[in-house]
């Protein structure tokens, strides 16, 4: 049965589609993965430089700390 799947080009080219579709998949998921872990670390850098700001640090040590634009932090400054 082997020989003759392995004979069939029909079969050859669905099992590579298969093949390359799961690591489609694969590649999205892990892509989301990656989008997520970043989304929810810029979101834990801003909580940490509003607490910062809540605490009179200076823009400027926040930015430094927190690697953020000192143009966001005062936008953040602004909203508070």
């Amino acid at each position: 049965e082997l020989e003759r799947l392995a004979m069939d080009d029909k079969f050859i080219d669905d099992y590579d589609a298969e093949k390359v579709n799961k690591m489609m998949m694969k590649t999205e998921f892990d892509q989301g993965i990656e989008q997520g872990h970043i989304e929810g670390h810029n979101e834990a850098t801003i909580e940490i430089a509003k607490e910062m700001i809540k605490e009179n640090i200076t823009v400027e040590q926040i930015s430094k700390i927190t690697k953020l634009p000192i143009e966001e932090i005062e936008k953040l400054k602004e909203e508070m």
